[in-house]
C-alpha cells in the first residue's frame, strides 16, 4: 500500500520505561517492523522526574506527550521524513476536545487536535485514523487477526484523560450512543472557525499601514502561566507575520 502511493514508511517508538512492561513492547514493535520490512528506530525517554507521582499526574501526562513529539520531531528530520504520523483515533479527540473545555479553552483549543498539522516549516503531524471511533480500530485489528497493546498507564484514573475515558465517556453514551461522533463535529466547527477569525484577522491587517502594535494580556488562575505566554507570543509572531513593524508583549502577572 505504501509503495502504491508512493511514499516510504518508517517507524519509530518512544520508551517511557514506565511500567514493568514497557520493554516487551519495545520488542513487540521491533518484531512487527521486521515483519513489515520497514525500519524502526527506538527512542528512549529516561527521566526520573517524569515518573508518576502523587499530585502531579496531570504535569506528567502534558510533559510526556511533549517529550514523546521533541523526540519523534527529530526522529524524523535524521531521516528526512516529511511527516510523522500519530494514531490518535476520534475518541482521543474527543476526549481532548472536553478536557480542553474543562480549561476554559476557546475555539482553537478546543479544536486543537486535527487531521493535518504543520510543526515546523516542511514537517507535519498527519492522525490518519482521526475519522474512527477506538472500538473501529480494534474492530478492524480483530477482523485482520492482527494483535495490538495497551500501555498500562491507560488504566491509571491519576490521570485526568483516563478518568474522562472511564467515568464521563459512559455516561455520555447512556445518554447519546453517538456522543464521540457528536463531540467530535463540535471540535470541527470550533477549528473551522479559529481558521476563518484567523484568515480575517491577517486580511484586515493586510489592508492597513504597518504600525506598532502593543499586545496586553492578563490570565485567570484557569490558565497555567506557561500556555499564557505562549498564547501572546503566538499572536505576536502572527502579527509580526502580518506586517506590523514593531509588535511588543507583556503577560501582566496573575492574582493565583
Amino acid at each position: 500500500e505504501a509503495s502504491r502511493l508512493g511514499i516510504t514508511l518508517s517507524m519509530a517508538h518512544v520508551n517511557h520505561h514506565m511500567t514493568e512492561v514497557a520493554d516487551a513492547d519495545e520488542q513487540r514493535v521491533r518484531d512487527l517492523a521486521a515483519k513489515l520490512g520497514v525500519e524502526c528506530e527506538v527512542l528512549h525517554l529516561h527521566d526520573d522526574n517524569l515518573r508518576e507521582s502523587e499530585g502531579a499526574s496531570t504535569s506528567i501526562e502534558a510533559r510526556l506527550r511533549d517529550e514523546r513529539l521533541r523526540l519523534l520531531k527529530a526522529a524524523a528530520r535524521r531521516i528526512g521524513a516529511r511527516a510523522v504520523a500519530l494514531g490518535h483515533t476520534a475518541t482521543d479527540r474527543a476526549e481532548t476536545f472536553l478536557l480542553m473545555a474543562l480549561r476554559g479553552s476557546g475555539p482553537r483549543g478546543l479544536g486543537s487536535m486535527v487531521p493535518v498539522l504543520e510543526v515546523e516549516p516542511g514537517m507535519y503531524i498527519i492522525r490518519p485514523l482521526l475519522h474512527l471511533e477506538r472500538d473501529e480500530v480494534i474492530g478492524q485489528l480483530s477482523a485482520r487477526g492482527l494483535e495490538w497493546s495497551d500501555d498500562p498507564l491507560n488504566s491509571s484514573t491519576r490521570f485526568r484523560r483516563n478518568r474522562v475515558r472511564k467515568e464521563v465517556f459512559p455516561i455520555l453514551r447512556a445518554i447519546e450512543p453517538a456522543a464521540a461522533r457528536v463531540i467530535v463535529r463540535s471540535a470541527e466547527l470550533c477549528y473551522e472557525q479559529a481558521e476563518l477569525l484567523d484568515t480575517l484577522t491577517k486580511r484586515e491587517l493586510a489592508s492597513i499601514e504597518p504600525s506598532p502594535v502593543v499586545v496586553v494580556a492578563t490570565r485567570t488562575r484557569l490558565i497555567p502561566a506557561a500556555e499564557a505566554v505562549a498564547e501572546v507570543e503566538d499572536i505576536a509572531e502572527r502579527l509580526d507575520a502580518a506586517g506590523c513593524d514593531r509588535v511588543a508583549y507583556k503577560v501582566c502577572a496573575s492574582f493565583d
